[in-house]
């Protein structure tokens, strides 16, 4: 499962106040034609205008602000987060420049930032929706659960039906295996948006923990439907045909997700699963190494190492993994697991 930044960008607009001169007309010239471009996602050409803009007026935050925003879209973060440092050393209450900021910082990892930077825009009056929404996945992120469905239920007072507040509690429910009512979340949002691809994944996520492995296909395949390439819904659904023993058409999900991501590391852990099914060890091996070279937080990934080498009869090391997805709360152990290393 995989929760999504609600990506909003305020876009500054241009200040009343507009003085009549020659160098303040033609630095709003420049400012207003970066903005048109900005809206047209001309990104690289409004990044250029707004730089104009500056250049006639080194204190005009917005265009600061304007070209942030240009730059977060072009993929230039750090660029973008001097721009709205530069525009909050000019005016240190600008909500656009703190907002902006905070999404810059969750985009490159920096959680804290980011929900201080939303708690000051909060604290200047900003209050809208997207301001939960992204303030709870700053929380979610720093393992506050509990304030993260705060902002999630606000941002669904403020807006009932938006869909990114309802999508983002669910996961918080999912994370936190309250399933139920992760689920129902997720259905309040299929309410508002039936195409609604990662709430339909994020059912069938719920009905594999439930071990509903019919239910599971049915709502990946929908989500598939709506978007084919998606490499996690693939390889979300092979998962579920894996454990069911439909192996080969779970390595043909699979073969799909790696085609589009080669670096899904939970796409490689079931590709592992396949061949841990077929006590293909050496295979089996293989592909859960990769799994855990890309990424060794990767969910469930302890288990099914464990199954491994309990299959390859070293039980040390089985141990030592089983042990790990204990202390990572995998949730997947038998009284069979518990006894093995007693």
């Amino acid at each position: 499962m995989r929760n999504r930044l609600s990506h909003l960008l305020s876009i500054a607009l241009l200040g009343l106040f507009i003085v009549s001169c020659s160098l303040q007309s033609e630095r709003d010239q420049f400012f207003l034609k970066g903005k048109s471009k900005l809206e047209k996602r001309a990104f690289q050409e409004a990044a250029r205008d707004f730089s104009e803009a500056i250049r006639l007026d080194s204190t005009f935050s917005e265009a600061y602000i304007n070209r942030g925003v240009a730059y977060a879209e072009l993929g230039n973060l750090e660029e973008a987060l001097e721009d709205y440092q530069q525009a909050l050393v000019l005016n240190d209450t600008s909500k656009d420049a703190l907002f902006n900021r905070a999404i810059a910082y969750f985009e490159v990892g920096k959680y804290q930032k980011s929900l201080e930077d939303l708690n000051k825009a909060e604290q200047v009056g900003l209050r809208t929706v997207n301001l939960y929404v992204n303030r709870g996945m700053a929380r979610q992120q720093l393992g506050d659960t509990e304030g993260a469905l705060l902002d999630f239920e606000e941002a669904i007072v403020l807006q009932p039906e938006n869909t990114s507040a309802l999508v983002n509690k669910g996961y918080v429910h999912f994370s936190r295996q309250e399933y139920d009512l992760a689920e129902e979340s997720f259905q309040k949002a299929l309410v508002q948006d039936p195409k609604h691809a990662d709430a339909l994944n994020n059912i069938g996520m719920v009905a594999i923990e439930e071990k509903n492995y019919d239910k599971a296909i049915k709502y990946l395949t929908k989500a598939l439907n709506i978007n084919a390439a998606h490499p996690y819904y693939r390889s979300n659904r092979a998962y579920v045909l894996a454990l069911s023993g439909e192996i080969e058409e779970s390595r043909k999900d699979l073969k799909v997700s790696l085609f589009y991501q080669k670096d899904n590391s939970e796409a490689l852990r079931n590709m592992g699963i396949t061949y841990l099914q077929e006590r293909n060890w050496e295979q089996a091996k293989v592909y859960l190494d990769s799994a855990a070279t890309l990424n060794q937080f990767t969910p469930k990934l302890n288990y099914y190492q464990y199954l491994l080498y309990k299959g390859l009869k070293d039980k040390r090391k089985a141990c030592t993994y089983l042990q790990k997805s204990v202390s990572m709360s995998e949730n997947m152990l038998t009284d069979m697991d518990r006894n093995y290393c007693q």
